[in-house]
């Protein structure tokens, strides 16, 4: 029934004496909207043709979310499809409101095959919905907008085989073909078994002169030649319980993929009766070694120099082998290997760069000078006798302490920094002072050398000598505490502080 023209016109053939009444078009689409009605849960029929102009998107959900196993998979398909029929079917009969409610009730099962209701549904709480969002059901919203627009909308979303079936109702004798037609149109949308149907149908005699067996991995299926092969693949897999996804078809030779040839029928391919099919799995049809090894040795003897193709290659039979199909996962493992052997690689250099950039950071020591022993036999003779160092009695302590004040961070830096200093040494005497005096005094002149170490040139130090003198070590270690509590004081390294010895 393609057209309006189709629907509006009775084809009466000549009648034989015995031959059954030719049905009108009228009683063709009585028994259609009665059959595909069926597919629908109950409740639907009533809810589509009560609702009619007050239709809306949250109507839809709030119905069919009580319904929602209907919603999912090939039962949304097939829902959807035959709701695109009566709808066509209700235009015909210039019942548009019906028609405009079952195209919105199938663009929404659109929707949820492709999208899912899940998502579909979550969609109501958004404040604006639009054709980005769901494109299946704004197609079909803005196709009831008017009635020319709405039926060449409903022609160009029935699939292929409808539009086929729908073309020959006229040309049909019998009321029990008419059903037979009507049911393979919905088992098609329903993915069903084509067995299953034919074997429940009662007129099976009548199309069993028209269907072909095919063999498809050891499986034969009764087809009918106009059908498309996904079908009857779909029906393969649901048997064996595997993805379709994982298969590979191949016939003659050639592979059969599901995006062109599974769109296709056994007619337009050349099939015939008992025709083979041959399955595999990606696992099974990657390229063997024993096959590469063979390649190669003929490449050899040819003399002819392999060139790298991007296409699959073909085993001796003649079908294609496909390569396996890495997931992300693996992509990932392989990229990281070759960034290890990269790594590896460059070891070397990155430990070289590492200790270039490490050595910046090394302060540079002061070379150690050797002292001859007459020195030091001269040092321990009069420091025997020197009583700055040993005291007059009692425990002696730290007779003097060298530090230096200023920049913190050049505190404890080469000798050679003192000697461009910004000036000579501060002393400061703290004989006969108590504890409290010498803090006192000493805190008073932090300010000064610390203002003479700013005021100086780099590296900021300024060198004391704090002279404590002999007796009891209660005033040096009162100092000691001094210098340890002040960040910017800190005692001069021994072996550095030239002005010491001088003093």
């Amino acid at each position: 029934m393609r057209g309006s023209s189709a629907s509006n016109s009775c084809y009466t053939p000549l009648k034989k004496v015995g031959e059954p009444t030719c049905m009108s078009p009228s009683q063709i689409n009585d028994e259609a909207l009665q059959f595909h009605w069926k597919t629908f849960p109950a409740p639907a029929k009533e809810f589509i043709l009560t609702t009619l102009d007050n239709l809306s998107f949250k109507k839809l959900v709030e119905f069919w979310k009580n319904h929602a196993e209907y919603t999912s998979g090939s039962v949304a398909g097939g829902i959807y499809g035959a709701s695109w029929y009566l709808a066509l079917l209700y235009l015909n009969r210039n019942e548009l409101s019906k028609a405009r409610s079952l195209t919105l009730n199938g663009s929404f099962l659109q929707e949820c095959y492709y999208s899912g209701f899940d998502r579909v549904a979550s969609m109501c709480k958004c404040g604006t919905i639009g054709a980005e969002q769901l494109p299946h059901f704004f197609a079909g919203f803005s196709a009831t907008q008017s009635t020319a627009v709405l039926y060449s909308f409903l022609q160009r979303s029935l699939p292929r085989e409808y539009q086929q079936m729908l073309a020959n109702f006229v040309n049909m004798g019998t009321k029990s073909r008419v059903m037979n037609f009507v049911g393979s149109v919905n088992q098609d949308w329903e993915c069903k078994s084509l067995k299953s149907s034919l074997r429940s149908s009662s007129t099976r005699s009548d199309l069993e002169d028209d269907d072909i067996t095919l063999v498809i991995g050891g499986d034969s299926f009764k087809v009918c030649p106009s059908m498309p092969l996904k079908s009857v693949f779909n029906e393969y897999a649901e048997n064996n319980s595997v993805s379709l996804k994982s298969l590979r078809f191949s016939y003659a030779g050639k592979t059969l993929f599901l995006s062109t040839a599974g769109k296709k029928s056994p007619n337009e391919l050349g099939m015939l009766d008992n025709d083979t099919i041959h399955v595999s799995t990606q696992e099974t049809t990657a390229p063997s070694s024993d096959d590469n090894k063979q390649s190669t040795q003929q490449s050899k003897k040819s003399g002819k120099k392999q060139k790298k193709s991007k296409t699959r290659t073909k085993s001796k039979n003649g079908s294609p082998k496909i390569e396996i199909v890495k997931s992300d996962e693996e992509h990932k493992e392989e990229h990281s290997k070759i960034l290890t052997k990269l790594f590896e690689e460059a070891d070397a250099e990155f430990k070289q760069i590492r200790q270039e950039l490490n050595a910046l950071n090394l302060l540079k020591q002061q070379p150690k000078t050797k002292t001859s022993m007459k020195k030091l036999k001269q040092d321990s003779h009069f420091s025997s006798f020197n009583p700055m160092s040993e005291g007059l009695g009692g425990k002696a302590g730290k007779t003097r302490f060298v530090v230096n004040v200023g920049e913190v961070a050049n505190l404890y830096k080469s000798s050679k920094t003192l000697d461009t200093g910004s000036s000579a040494a501060s002393f400061i005497d703290l004989h006969g002072c108590t504890q409290e005096e010498a803090v006192s005094m000493l805190n008073a002149g932090l300010k000064k050398w610390n203002e003479r170490a700013m005021l100086g040139s780099y590296p900021f130090i300024h060198p004391v000598s704090i002279i404590c003198g002999a007796g009891g070590q209660v005033l040096s270690e009162t100092v000691e505490k001094w210098i340890g509590q002040q960040p910017n004081v800190a005692n001069v390294p021994k072996t550095k502080a030239k002005f010491a010895a001088a003093a």
